[in-house]
């Protein structure tokens, strides 16, 4: 039980209202921020099939401030579930985010936000096999030069890019 004078507690209030508003203000220019590169990554994985099959490959940043901007970046895939009723295999892969879990784990490599697999790391050959496409978001050079021999590049926006597994002979 705390009593302050009149003008002592609106300043106290006038102070606390102040916070506030400036907390709010920065949760808006970091959302301003993410909202630009995630219209990106919708509008590119836009150019999807209907029912295609999509393997991400997300590389988060390690700088905090940039990896504040990117992490939503990780579940934009998502959107193309929704858009292009496509299949992701990490819409169920994250455990604690849903109940619902694979009773066969998909073949995936990237599941982890912040953890990126080396390209010799990954089975290539599996990923190839069970998906038509794979949006990436940040690759190296040495992901991009490799994808390159067996994808083809079929958009590129902002950081992100879509390429089509090369099937076949």
């Amino acid at each position: 039980d705390l009593t302050y004078a009149r003008k002592k507690a609106l300043v106290l209030l006038t102070i606390f209202l102040a916070l506030v508003g400036f907390r709010i203000g920065m949760i808006g220019y970091y959302w301003h921020g993410i909202d630009a590169e995630l219209r990106l990554q919708v509008s590119l994985l836009e150019r999807l099939p209907a029912h295609a099959t999509v393997y991400p490959v997300v590389r988060i940043p390690t700088q905090p401030e940039e990896q504040k901007l990117a992490l939503p970046i990780f579940h934009a895939v998502c959107y193309a579930v929704l858009d292009r009723e496509a299949y992701v295999p990490t819409l169920l892969a994250v455990p604690g985010h849903i109940p619902m879990r694979y009773k066969a784990p998909p073949v995936t490599f990237h599941t982890d936000a912040e953890s990126f697999a080396h390209v010799s790391a990954v089975e290539w050959d599996k990923v190839f096999a069970h998906y038509e496409y794979l949006w990436c978001y940040r690759i190296p050079d040495d992901y991009r030069s490799f994808l390159a021999q067996h994808c083809t590049l079929i958009a590129e926006q902002g950081h992100g890019s879509l390429w089509r597994v090369n099937k076949g002979p």
